[in-house]
């Protein structure tokens, strides 16, 4: 999760109060849908019901009610960790209503996380790219504007398209040179223009098990397997 749970008054104590509820609901969800696939076949129909939904709405009316106050961040941030998790619907539009409302909130950079390395960009792409790109004109903070950029860049490579997620990762590069975010963007490019289906592959030189050096060049009209390891 993105935040601490933090002790607090009002709407965050009633906050709390639903995030106890919504751990318990979505524990016994994952549980009842392992059981359906793992379990006997009785102990799986049993625990059918989802009323995550229902407790998720209750936070978003705690969202509204919060907005502008001092806890408003905090649950705004929580909730959409929920949704993130439990896989709303209407996701997109949930975190551009949370770019609008807290542009630059502590924890928006987990949540751009979380668009960078899942799949939840699947669903709509254009909204979280909107969403996306209006954080970036109205945050203050350039370091987000900069993520929010790689991110939207990230989203139409996977989602949108090739040349608009060049144009994005190259006008990165010129607003966060000489940036580590930058170099992330240049790698990108690099993949877009030389490394998809049907292009010729760049050419190396690596050393062999028997010492020699080899280039793919030198091994062009052969079958070649490159195979690729590390350890962290």
């Amino acid at each position: 999760m993105w935040l601490p749970a933090v002790a607090g008054a009002g709407q965050l104590d009633q906050f709390e109060e639903l995030d106890a509820q919504m751990y318990d609901l979505h524990g016994a969800f994952v549980e009842a849908q392992w059981m359906a696939t793992h379990g006997p076949p009785a102990a799986g129909s049993k625990a059918t019901i989802d009323r995550r939904p229902d407790t998720l709405a209750k936070m978003d009316s705690l969202v509204t009610k919060s907005f502008g106050k001092t806890d408003g961040e905090e649950i705004a941030t929580r909730t959409l960790f929920w949704a993130f998790t439990i896989d709303a619907a209407d996701l997109p539009k949930r975190f551009r209503a949370f770019v609008d409302r807290y542009p630059d909130g502590a924890q928006m950079e987990g949540a751009l996380q979380h668009i960078e390395l899942g799949d939840v960009a699947a669903d709509e792409p254009g909204v979280w790219v909107d969403a996306l790109r209006a954080l970036a004109r109205t945050t203050k903070s350039k370091a987000l504007r900069h993520t929010a950029q790689f991110a939207t860049g990230h989203v139409q490579m996977r989602f949108v398209g090739l040349k608009e997620a060049r144009a994005t990762l190259v006008q990165l590069q010129k607003d966060a040179a000489e940036t580590e975010i930058a170099k992330r963007a240049k790698g990108f490019v690099h993949e877009i223009d030389h490394l998809q289906v049907g292009m010729v592959a760049p050419d190396f030189t690596t050393t062999a098990t028997d010492g020699k050096k080899v280039s793919l060049s030198s091994l062009r009209g052969k079958v070649v397997l490159l195979d690729y390891w590390a350890t962290w």
